[in-house]
């Protein structure tokens, strides 16, 4: 997903070109301006399904969603489903932070009802009990944009959840999965980067200085 801001002007209708989106497998690229989705529907996610027929056929989702329903479609899957309420609600930077770190399990209110199917998924909190999801996230907006920054997280989900942690009272919660150097309990909040170093506090700046 590529956005190039010198195309963006605040509070203006977006111009075409703004978004361009490339999916490739292996043998096939396919790439397109998606800047008039972006404008119909304020947003554009990316859920680790391809949106593009064409990557979707050679990949196996499509006949993967033929078989086996929503769990495999782009635009109706449970994260889908989850960004279709909450994304129009979106409009500052605490707002995405919420909803890129979101795990409401198991009050989603979608099907599976699984915390491996939230928006920052948590497999170690379903019935396989593995050490695989969403791991950080990082915000940028227009203003944080210009002033090279970013805010970021680093860590499972854990505002509704409890952080996630290798060890359990001195015993593995993930016995035979290596994490030698890793922290033991991950439980890290926000923090402002720059190029260069960690900035001390976030900055929660809509409106940038022209």
């Amino acid at each position: 997903m590529i956005i190039d801001y010198n195309q963006f002007v605040p509070k203006k209708p977006l111009l075409d070109n703004t978004l361009w989106v490339v999916e490739q497998v292996p043998g096939m690229t396919y790439k397109k301006d998606m800047t008039a989705s972006l404008r119909d529907k304020g947003y554009w996610a990316s859920y680790n399904r391809p949106y593009f027929d064409e990557i979707r056929k050679v990949s196996g989702h499509t006949a993967a969603e033929a078989a086996h329903g929503a769990l495999y479609s782009y635009a109706d899957g449970p994260r889908a489903t989850i960004f279709k309420t909450l994304a129009p609600l979106t409009e500052h930077l605490m707002d995405m932070r919420n909803l890129m770190t979101r795990n409401a399990w198991p009050g989603e209110g979608v099907l599976p009802n699984s915390p491996g199917h939230a928006i920052s998924s948590r497999m170690d909190l379903s019935f396989s009990k593995i050490p695989n999801g969403g791991i950080d996230a990082k915000l940028i907006n227009r203003c944080l944009f210009r002033g090279m920054q970013c805010q970021a997280i680093s860590g499972p989900s854990h505002d509704s959840q409890k952080p996630f942690s290798w060890m359990d009272g001195g015993m593995e919660t993930m016995k035979g999965w290596p994490h030698m150097g890793l922290p033991d309990l991950w439980d890290f909040g926000w923090i402002m980067m720059s190029p260069t170093s960690k900035l001390n506090a976030l900055v929660d700046v809509d409106v940038c200085p022209s």
